[in-house]
């Protein structure tokens, strides 16, 4: 097994909510496991920009967030990595869940690219209201648990409080198994249902200059 991959046994995750008590939380106590296949889903999935997979096909409801992530950037999101272009990220679909893949100079700078993902991915053009904060404090038990316990606390924010992330502020990582960050949002409903993060496939690492990270979300 790789450097900073996270394998789990072949039982099924019974997913479950927990109960909202504070923002300082440990990586969720859930069974790992592969994830089986999936009914299809009956609303829309976030952009495949062309070039993020090998297919030739685009799936034509994937098309909204790629040209608002053009829009915010001016850039096509399919730009290769490099240390003059860090962070990055790409989404890869698959039958009803996403894969997330970041490419960052940091530890902070992977955790912060992946709330920017999950904005975009969330992003409702007609939230609004003035920016709120939320202080998040996470623990678990090792770098792509934390990465997994980091997206499952966004889409929480964004289920129970209609919270869209837009920026991560004064990110912490301590020893690959702690996290302090703020978490910037607005008021909205969340375009997209993001249930959490899985363990199948998730991955955290140094790779090359930096480090690299896949999750793949269950939607």
């Amino acid at each position: 097994m790789a450097p900073g991959e996270h394998r789990t046994p072949h039982h099924p995750r019974h997913p479950r909510r927990r109960p909202r008590q504070t923002h300082r939380r440990t990586g969720r106590q859930r069974d790992h496991h592969h994830e089986q296949q999936r009914h299809p889903l009956h609303r829309p999935l976030p952009p495949l920009p062309h070039g993020w997979d090998r297919r030739q096909h685009l799936d034509p409801r994937l098309r909204s967030a790629a040209e608002s992530w053009r829009r915010s950037s001016g850039e096509p999101p399919n730009r290769q990595s490099s240390r003059d272009t860090w962070p990055v990220h790409t989404w890869v679909e698959h039958t009803a869940e996403l894969e997330l893949r970041v490419e960052a100079a940091d530890e902070a700078a992977v955790f912060a690219e992946a709330l920017a993902a999950l904005g975009e991915l969330l992003d409702d053009d007609r939230a609004g209201g003035e920016p709120v904060e939320r202080a998040v404090a996470l623990e678990a038990a090792d770098r792509p648990a934390l990465l997994a316990a980091w997206i499952d606390e966004l889409a929480y924010l964004a289920e129970t409080e209609d919270l869209i992330p837009l920026e991560a502020r004064a990110v912490e990582v301590e020893d690959g198994v702690r996290l302090r960050a703020t978490v910037v949002g607005r008021p909205g409903r969340p375009r997209h249902v993001v249930k959490g993060a899985t363990y199948h496939r998730l991955r955290f690492a140094p790779e090359g200059d930096g480090y690299v990270a896949t999750v793949v979300l269950d939607v």
